[in-house]
C-alpha cells in the first residue's frame, strides 16, 4: 500500500523515509526547506539620496508590469548641508507683492482685524517661494486659519494691558512664522558669480 506525504501530499511508496517532493520526513515532522532565491530585479525605482531617505524601500517594477501609481510613502527629510559657495538671492516681483498686500490690506478692515493673520501668512508663503538661501528655496508649510485665535488672544491682550502686550506680538508672529520655514534643494538655482 502506498503512503502519503502529511506535507505535500505526494504518494510514495512504502520503504520511503523521506519525501523526494518536500523534503518532509514521513514520521511526522518536517525538514527545514531551503532558502528559496528571490526573484530576478529588471528594474527599480531611483529616487535621489541626496535629497531624501525613503521608509520602506523603493518598489521594484519588472519591464513587463503596467503603469505603477504610488499613492503614499514616508520621506524622511535629511538634514540641510547648506553650500555657501551657491548664492542667495530674492526673485519676487513688485506688482506680486502690490497684489498680496492690497488683498490683505482689503481683507484685514473688512473684518476689522481679525483676518489680519490670513494676509500675513500669504504674505510669509510668496516671501519663502521666491527667496533661495544658499541653493535652498525656502517652503513656507503654515496654515494662516491656526494663527488666528492666537491673533484674537494676543489682540485681546493687548487692549487689556493698555498696548502693552502690543509690543511683543511682532515677535510672536516672526516666531510663528520662522518655525514654519523649510529648505529644499532648488536645481534651478542660480550660479554663483565673483562678486567685485
Amino acid at each position: 500500500m502506498a503512503k502519503r506525504c502529511p506535507s505535500c501530499g505526494k504518494f510514495l511508496s512504502e520503504k520511503d523515509t523521506k519525501c523526494s517532493n518536500c523534503g518532509a520526513i514521513l514520521d511526522g515532522s518536517v525538514a527545514p526547506k531551503a532558502p528559496e532565491k528571490p526573484a530576478k530585479v529588471e528594474k527599480q525605482v531611483v529616487i535621489d539620496s541626496d535629497t531624501v531617505d525613503v521608509s520602506p524601500a523603493p518598489a521594484i517594477i519588472r519591464e513587463d508590469a503596467g503603469p505603477i501609481i504610488i499613492t503614499k510613502m514616508d520621506i524622511i527629510e535629511k538634514p540641510v548641508d547648506p553650500d555657501f559657495s551657491k548664492p542667495s538671492y530674492f526673485d519676487g516681483r513688485f506688482i506680486q507683492y502690490l497684489g498680496w498686500s492690497l488683498l490683505g490690506w482689503l481683507v484685514t478692515v473688512l473684518t476689522l482685524g481679525i483676518c489680519f493673520p490670513l494676509w500675513y501668512g500669504w504674505i510669509a508663503k510668496w516671501e519663502c517661494k521666491h527667496t533661495v538661501t544658499c541653493g535652498y528655496r525656502q517652503v513656507f508649510d503654515g496654515k494662516a486659519g491656526s494663527l488666528i485665535p492666537r491673533w484674537m488672544l494676543w489682540e485681546l491682550l493687548t487692549i487689556l494691558t493698555l498696548t502693552i502686550f502690543g509690543w511683543w506680538t511682532p515677535i510672536r508672529l516672526r516666531k510663528w512664522k520662522v518655525k514654519r520655514i523649510k529648505l529644499v534643494p532648488d536645481p534651478r538655482a542660480k550660479k554663483s558669480k565673483k562678486r567685485k
